[in-house]
């Protein structure tokens, strides 16, 4: 342009433009399109960060093939962090790149580009982004140009920081759709293997007929029941049977997390809470609204939360971390505890108004050793479950199989059981299972089973059993001990002499105790 009443015409008509804009997205084009008719740029690029101003976004780019864009999507994010301190440096004003700022020691890899305008988009004093127009001739912006163009990307400020918010908003929305799309799997699952998984023991019948009974109400629950004796499944069956069965089933562990990071786990947080809230934040309290949020370990949870939980329950709102606006919370509470939470409470370690809040329904899931009417059940549906999983073609386990699985004590309940079958399955690949390997678990349990299996008479089974205990003792300690007889001896309460004369016994040396 030639003159200063043909920049000021020029703008007064891009302004009208953006006026009428109906959207931030045309307020860009707008402003592309002039910028494209008067400075005959060969290609454009419009960045900004997230709310956070640690994520670049590329909103919109112009007049590149294919391989300019591969390029540029590959080297615009660290390049575009250099433009901004440049800029910032600058005192906001915008960078040219060409052959003389190459000669300021300035210098970046642009390709086929001879050069390069970024012009800064600012808000309340702060670059949140920047337009990059580039040509393949030498000096091919003035700094009229510049200045005029300068006043126009200020314009625009408000609009991309729309554009920010919008892509916040789809952010947000990104992780509540996630979720639900893992709540339709979970859905599925459980639809296809909740009979197997509960199981027909009695006392598992009667637990489904409690939760028959609970599952049109908002009741709180809560499960207690030893480690890996499938609470989880429990409170889906809780979510799934009832009306709240078409919202989501939001899992927490807060046995997982400190305090600081239980709490936004939660509630959430706003931008700036804290060192590292880079940005807003949904809490699983909001991610499961209308439906269930399930409170695993909760004898972990430290009394200060237990404070902010318990406000939660009595009067149904929260705050996100960071923000004193209050959330109404519409969810339906179950907590998981392998804990004896009436003891805790009697020792001051759990707060008894919380205790009561939560254990207005209690369900106590018993141990797998208390339910062997299950363990046929148990084996078909685990060994069908990893036939799909390996593609393989294990057919069943055969009678010696389950007596043995009566006799073992699976202190690791059936989440132990799950792993011994994968591990028989992937071994047989075919056929019946003939044996499972339980000393893999450490236990002494097996063997207890091998020597009534064979008919070994009391003293025999008895001697063997002590042995097994003895030498697995020995082992133990000297690798606790790193070798030290010394130390191994004073920790088993026995003198020198015999702890040496036990290892000689069972041909133990303090370097076979060495892990491999």
């Amino acid at each position: 342009m030639d003159s200063y009443k043909d920049h000021l015409q020029l703008l007064k008509n891009t302004a009208f433009k953006i006026a009428s804009a109906e959207a931030p997205r045309e307020v860009i084009e707008v402003v592309l399109n002039t910028f494209e008719r008067v400075l005959h740029y060969a290609t454009a690029a419009v960045i900004f960060f997230d709310e956070s101003m640690s994520n670049l976004n590329i909103f919109r780019t112009k007049g590149m093939d294919d391989v300019e864009r591969k390029y540029i999507m590959g080297t615009i994010p660290k390049l575009t962090r250099e433009i901004i301190a440049l800029i910032e440096k600058n005192d906001l004003q915008p960078v040219v790149w060409d052959h003389d700022t190459v000669t300021k020691g300035v210098f970046f890899n642009t390709g086929r580009m001879k050069t390069f305008f970024w012009l800064p988009v600012i808000v309340y004093k702060k670059p949140i982004g920047v337009m990059s127009f580039a040509w393949r001739t030498p000096y091919a912006i003035d700094e009229t140009s510049m200045e005029f163009f300068s006043i126009l990307g200020n314009l625009i400020g408000g609009e991309l920081q729309k554009l920010q918010r919008s892509f916040q908003t789809i952010s947000d929305q990104e992780q509540k759709i996630s979720a639900l799309i893992e709540e339709l799997n979970r859905c599925s699952y459980f639809e296809k293997h909740s009979f197997s998984v509960i199981g027909q023991d009695p006392k598992m019948r009667a637990i489904y007929e409690t939760i028959m009974s609970i599952a049109d109400t908002d009741v709180n629950v809560l499960i207690e029941g030893e480690t890996g004796t499938g609470k989880e499944v429990i409170a889906d069956y809780i979510h799934y049977l009832s009306h709240r069965n078409e919202g989501p089933f939001v899992k927490v562990n807060c046995g997982a997390l400190s305090e600081t990071l239980l709490e936004s786990e939660l509630f959430g947080h706003v931008k700036g809470a804290f060192t590292g809230a880079y940005r807003d934040r949904l809490g699983r309290f909001e991610m499961a609204e209308n439906g269930t949020l399930f409170l695993d370990e909760i004898g972990e949870m430290s009394k200060n939360m237990q404070v902010k939980l318990l406000r939660v329950l009595q009067e149904g709102i929260f705050e996100r971390v960071g923000d004193s606006r209050p959330i109404r919370a519409n969810v339906r509470i179950v907590c998981a505890t392998n804990k004896n939470l009436k003891d805790a409470v009697q020792k001051k370690e759990f707060r008894r108004d919380l205790y009561f809040r939560l254990n207005v329904i209690s369900i106590s899931v018993p141990p797998l050793r208390e339910r062997i009417a299950d363990f046929p059940l148990f084996f078909n549906y685990f060994v069908d479950k990893f036939n799909e999983k390996y593609n393989l073609q294990v057919s069943g386990v055969n009678k010696r199989v389950l007596d043995k699985s009566y006799a073992y004590s699976w202190p690791g309940n059936v989440r132990e059981l799950e792993n011994v079958v994968e591990r028989a399955v992937v071994t047989y690949k075919s056929g019946a299972i003939a044996d499972i390997d339980l000393h893999e678990s450490g236990q002494p349990d097996a063997l207890v089973f091998d020597v009534l299996h064979e008919g070994t008479k009391f003293p025999e089974a008895k001697k063997r059993i002590i042995e097994s205990f003895e030498r697995e003792y020995i082992i133990n300690v000297l690798r606790k001990n790193n070798g030290s007889i010394m130390k191994s001896s004073r920790d088993a309460g026995l003198d020198r002499k015999n702890f040496y004369l036990k290892m000689k016994k069972y041909n133990i040396t303090r370097h076979s105790t060495e892990e491999g």
